[in-house]
């Protein structure tokens, strides 16, 4: 929590304790939401939008964070078996961003269907893995393939579930044509 030195602050032990209290505020929250009118939760919805941009920028943030770390621990023991680790690494993550790309184009744009949406999507996230790459070589940036080549395979996952979580009666969703299985999700 902000501002808290140690744990003899009493807005530490909130934060750690006081958990029948914070269960019942919980439980009160969820049933009070089903009598709210439709305004807020119309209001809510246009505000979630943005915070679930919000929410990806900071994924994304943490995983540069998370991956310039590494990258940096494993350049810092200077010796060649971990530039080798590093550089399959690399090479493992760009295979599997444009491995599963090139699936999105088979299981999201089916032959005789103008999904030009899908395509759209699927082109820009190809691009934007091949802009990562330049960026990171670029001198003045100062970076590293490892952190471009991990946000690729990212940026493709992120593009496949926004592709899955189309209609399945849609046509240009190819991917649950091809699955028999019966499920509850989206």
């Amino acid at each position: 929590m902000i501002g808290i030195k140690d744990q003899n602050d009493r807005r530490d032990s909130w934060h750690h304790g006081g958990w029948i209290a914070k269960m019942f505020i919980w439980a009160l929250h969820f049933i009070l939401m089903f009598f709210l009118p439709n305004v807020v939760v119309s209001v809510y919805e246009v505000i979630s939008k943005f915070g679930a941009g919000l929410f990806l920028l900071v994924q994304v943030i943490i995983l540069l964070d998370a991956t310039y770390s590494w990258n940096n621990s494993w350049v810092a023991k200077d010796e060649q078996k971990w530039y080798l680790a590093l550089l399959a690494v690399k090479v493992v993550c760009y295979i599997l961003a444009f491995t599963f790309s090139g699936l999105l184009f088979i299981w999201f744009n089916p032959s005789g269907h103008d999904c030009g949406l899908n395509v759209f999507f699927l082109v820009m996230t190809i691009i934007l893995g091949f802009v990562f790459v330049v960026v990171a070589l670029h001198p003045k940036v100062n970076g590293s393939l490892l952190p471009a080549s991990v946000i690729s395979v990212y940026c493709a996952y992120v593009c496949y579930t926004g592709l899955s979580s189309e209609p399945r009666d849609y046509v240009c969703n190819g991917l649950h044509n091809k699955s028999k299985a019966v499920t509850l999700s989206t």
